[in-house]
């Protein structure tokens, strides 16, 4: 069955349509006191922000991986995307050198830390398992293939959802896939190193519905800069929310730190391109549908028939 292989991923398009219709900010980015702090400071009265957390789980990674660089390197990745790339530089160093150090590096990051957003992140009174992970790892933006392809007929189309959708397995969806053509097969399912993207996407063990490659598609610009691939990087970010317990609590704290420029840059998008009204060619792209809805919809756009 896909979609509950990746259903983490697509939710989180709907839900932010929904969560960016209630967001609104202080005037010239003011906080709650309705003063600008300095950029990056540390909120007055705030005893934690998310550059502690970060650092907790520095150090309790180098207190638990005697014998072991994969728990220093595993623990990177719940680091934001600035740091991830030293922070694993930083275990690769420690594992080449066990007599060194590690506690220095944690210090070293979090003096990093300090001098962006995250700093600015209060975590006070937030519950740790509310608190943003890393985000899933479903690439960078690449750009739609051409759509209406017509590798595909309707019958076909609605069997893949029926096989592959929400009530199907990992078993009906194989032995369905089987019985297609290669040609409509390789529309509907692309891997993530191809040069362009269909409806499905294979990344690694993720599945991405690419309803933001059906925006690009009719939006007309395909490029990183696009529409698309903003919105691609707001969905992205928040999924560091995939496994909060409160997720729209997390949601709501992302929005305002970690991911508030994807989020802003996603909102004028929106309303741009009126994706959050019904009656626009974007209707196609299925944001607000149900997951079968959804692929129904857009194995049709990329790999059915033009309509007439």
């Amino acid at each position: 069955m896909l979609t509950r292989s990746f259903a983490t991923v697509t939710a989180f398009t709907a839900i932010v349509l929904v969560a960016l219709a209630g967001c609104s900010s202080s005037p010239n980015g003011a906080g709650p006191s309705g003063r600008a702090p300095s950029p990056n400071a540390r909120p007055a009265g705030c005893e934690r922000t998310e550059c502690d957390v970060n650092f907790d789980a520095c150090m309790g990674n180098i207190a638990n991986m005697p014998g072991s660089c994969s728990a220093c390197i595993s623990g990177c990745r719940r680091f934001d995307a600035r740091l991830l790339v030293q922070c694993v530089r930083n275990c690769t160093e420690v594992c080449r050198q066990p007599s060194s150090s590690p506690s220095g590096d944690c210090e070293d990051e979090k003096k990093l830390c300090e001098k962006g957003p995250q700093n600015e992140a209060c975590v006070d009174g937030m519950a740790p398992a509310n608190l943003p992970g890393y985000p899933v790892s479903i690439g960078h933006w690449v750009p739609p293939a051409v759509p209406h392809r017509g590798r595909c007929t309707n019958a076909q189309l609605d069997g893949f959802v029926v096989a592959c959708g929400a009530n199907g397995s990992t078993k009906t969806c194989a032995a369905f896939r089987q019985s297609l053509t290669a040609s409509c097969n390789s529309c509907i399912v692309t891997q993530s190193p191809a040069a362009t993207w269909g409806p499905v996407v294979q990344i690694f063990d993720v599945t991405l519905y690419n309803d933001v490659g059906c925006v690009a598609a009719i939006d007309g610009d395909t490029s990183d800069t696009g529409c698309g691939a903003k919105l691609l990087e707001r969905i992205r970010c928040l999924t560091a929310c995939s496994h909060a317990s409160d997720r729209d609590a997390c949601i709501a704290f992302v929005t305002r730190y970690d991911c508030a420029p994807q989020v802003e840059a996603a909102a004028v998008c929106i309303a741009t391109l009126g994706l959050d009204r019904t009656g626009t060619p974007f209707d196609v792209c299925a944001f607000d549908q149900s997951d079968d809805v959804r692929l129904r919809s857009l194995v049709g756009f990329f790999c059915g028939a033009p309509s007439l």
